[in-house]
């Protein structure tokens, strides 16, 4: 499981390797700004062409609508 650093959501993301399933935490994090938005979408993106299933747990839902919206809500599995 990888926590994601409120204050370096982008930083956090583009590290994250893809040799197998993704587990991110987003307990943390609040809200997210545009360099975040475009991680989350390069994320999604990478974990497609690398057929990785990307799970998320502690999206609160103001980011949880914020996901849905940039269409990544269908292609991560959202978990409590």
């Amino acid at each position: 499981m990888i926590a994601v650093d409120p204050e370096h959501v982008a930083r956090t993301l583009h590290k994250v390797g893809l040799s197998g399933d993704v587990w991110l935490d987003f307990s943390a994090v609040e809200r997210i700004d545009t360099q975040a938005a475009e991680a989350i979408a390069d994320l999604a993106d990478r974990a497609d062409a690398a057929s990785v299933q990307v799970h998320v747990r502690g999206v609160n839902a103001g980011l949880h609508k914020v996901l849905k919206l940039m269409g990544v809500g269908r292609r991560f599995t959202f978990t409590s």
